[in-house]
């Protein structure tokens, strides 16, 4: 069990002592603390939620002819020709 002391806060976690010691010589070699990297983690983690948030945006959907046809309840009836064209567009948008 590891104590972490930052500031007035003294925290207990456990963690799996073979990836700790792991992740110790890994951070040593690194130059770095480990309990620097889980803070930096942590505090990463948390705000990755957040500006995932902030960053959602809507697109806008395009909707064609057809579906918006397809949408209001209007027949759509399609001649053999015609649907193996537009199978032939779908193909040749997908091995672009």
């Amino acid at each position: 069990m590891r104590q972490i002391y930052r500031k007035e806060a003294i925290m207990q976690i456990t963690i799996n002592p073979n990836l700790y010691n792991t992740a110790q010589m890994y951070a040593e070699r690194q130059g770095r603390n480990l309990n620097t990297v889980i803070e930096h983690y942590l505090e990463w983690f948390i705000r990755k939620e957040e500006i995932a948030e902030q960053t959602t945006v809507q697109q806008p959907i395009e909707i064609t002819p057809r579906v918006m046809r397809f949408k209001r309840g209007k027949p759509w009836y399609v001649s053999d020709e015609e649907l193996e064209k537009i199978h032939q567009e779908y193909l040749t948008e997908k091995y672009k």
